[in-house]
């Protein structure tokens, strides 16, 4: 059984990569409704416990560290030309070579700035879902200030468990991809590029038009950058977080962009 985790940041599309894997490759689907994946299920309290459930129905989404998952899924008695497809948040992905199994570990992430603007307005939207389906982490980061230091400290421990062995994608690169960085990504999928263009322009228009759920708020790249400096002069956020955001997302560039280990916004 092969194992794709799509990783990332909060509101760095990775959710968006969960769906566009989804569509580009065949993959046993997380649903209640699969009798096989079930029957499998049946005494496994390790992956029940980290499979989300919303509405009683499985999401995709797995709970916990990536290294976690793996050990558990390792258990499950399924054929060997299986592949799942989940999403996770895992601020230190392991190194794939470190973990039981076939494993694929593609972590997207996003300009800091960005990320702080969309998770005040998952705050704003999380207000308005109906009383006990809100997420309460979400809610937890209502501030500017609160999310970018989120964001930093997920960054910083990217950067800091870095692996060459694993892929890493900088937002938008992998929505609206130029042909060399759509390249890149079926090198990573084992697809054609032409499908990958292709898959991703439809999906982007479908979530747009609200057809798919995945979590999109405005998905503007740039938003961040243009209000900044009001930001820092009013005090809702300090310089020093902001430098301190900035430089840890430059550094993960770098490192990817050195190692030859995914594709950024502008390589």
């Amino acid at each position: 059984m092969k194992i794709i985790f799509c990783n990332g940041q909060l509101k760095s599309g990775s959710t968006f990569l969960f769906q566009l894997v989804k569509l580009l490759l065949p993959h046993e689907k997380i649903l209640s409704t699969n009798e096989r994946l079930g029957f499998t299920l049946e005494g496994n309290e390790a992956v029940q416990r980290i499979l989300y459930r919303e509405l009683g129905e499985y999401t995709g989404f797995v709970d916990g560290s990536i290294s976690g998952a793996a050990r558990a899924f390792t258990k499950l008695s399924m054929p060997i030309d299986i592949r799942l497809i989940v999403k996770v948040h895992d601020p230190r992905p392991a190194p794939t070579p470190q973990l039981p199994g076939d494993n694929m570990i593609i972590t997207t992430f996003r300009d800091p700035l960005d990320v702080m603007m969309a998770l005040v307005d998952q705050a704003d939207r999380e207000r308005l879902r109906p009383t006990g389906t809100q997420r309460p982490f979400f809610l937890a980061r209502v501030s500017y200030a609160k999310a970018l230091e989120q964001t930093e400290e997920f960054l910083d421990q990217l950067v800091r468990s870095f692996s060459p062995q694993n892929w890493y994608l900088e937002y938008p690169s992998f929505i609206r991809p130029s042909p060399n960085q759509a390249a890149t990504l079926a090198a990573i999928l084992g697809v054609d590029a032409q499908s990958i263009m292709e898959t991703a322009a439809q999906l982007d228009r479908d979530i747009r038009a609200g057809a798919v759920d995945a979590e999109f708020n405005r998905g503007e790249a740039g938003r961040g950058r243009e209000i900044i400096d009001d930001m820092m002069r009013n005090g809702s956020v300090s310089h020093r977080l902001v430098q301190r955001a900035i430089s840890r997302h430059r550094k993960l560039v770098d490192l990817v962009v050195r190692h030859r280990r995914g594709v950024t916004a502008h390589y």
